[in-house]
């Protein structure tokens, strides 16, 4: 992001956080990806705690810590709604009317027992209809892992 970018994403806000914002901004997204295991979605979590903290205007003693437990408290979010969705979306897709094929009980049962990686790629993979390569990408992992 370039600094008139920057710039126009942060009037109004606080000295300190416009300072913290451009210091600290590339480390958190950094801090952020690692936690969520996508970096787009690492950096839309790092700007909305900004945002927040903005939002808060002057009553924010220490926005460094202030942001940086926002982040890491969106992250967490993040990784419940996901394990949730993943828990979830068979669910759906058995109940959906779209699907002519939906999965039996014993299948169902079989995918919730899955570790959470494993899951998302069934789901994605089979239900998804995505391809391998594809379906571990939309999970966060990259090949071979």
């Amino acid at each position: 992001m370039s600094r008139d970018c920057a710039h126009d994403v942060s009037v109004g806000w606080p000295p300190a956080l416009i300072e913290l914002y451009e210091v600290e901004r590339l480390r958190l997204s950094g801090l952020a990806a690692l936690l969520t295991g996508d970096a787009e979605v690492g950096a839309e979590l790092v700007q909305d705690a900004f945002v927040s903290a903005a939002g808060r205007g002057d009553t924010v003693e220490n926005h460094k810590a202030y942001v940086t437990r926002a982040v890491v408290n969106a992250c967490r979010s993040h990784s419940r709604r996901v394990v949730t969705w993943a828990r979830k979306w068979p669910l759906i897709v058995a109940s959906s009317s779209l699907v002519s094929t939906a999965p039996d009980d014993y299948l169902l049962d079989a995918i919730e027992s899955l570790p959470t990686r494993q899951r998302q790629a069934v789901i994605l993979r089979f239900y998804g209809g995505l391809a391998t390569a594809r379906s571990r990408r939309c999970s966060g992992r990259g090949p071979g892992r």
